[in-house]
């Protein structure tokens, strides 16, 4: 079974839908219940404060792993763009 049969080859397997462009997505999934649903478990303080940190944990994005051949790249290009006063982008 192919998870996404309408999508490119590059997406038809994959499963985490964040890793998927939003115009190959399927439109009609129901958006659910959200953040709601742990309301319920909230009753005492410290529950409270752990469900929480868990809620703001689930949006979090991993950083890109990178070698050490390339953060001395990135060295070498900070220190370049500092050194003449210019502006660069950073983006992963």
């Amino acid at each position: 079974m192919i998870p996404n049969p309408n999508a490119p080859d590059e997406y038809k397997y994959e499963t985490d839908y964040r890793k998927i462009p939003r115009k190959y997505l399927n439109p009609k999934i129901p958006q659910g219940r959200g953040k709601i649903k742990w309301q319920p478990f909230a009753t005492l303080p410290k529950q409270f404060e752990i469900l929480e940190q868990i809620i703001m944990n689930q949006d979090k994005v991993e950083k890109p792993l990178l070698t050490y051949d390339s953060l001395d790249n990135l060295d070498q290009i900070f220190q370049v763009k500092i050194r003449n006063d210019e502006l660069c982008t950073i983006t992963y």
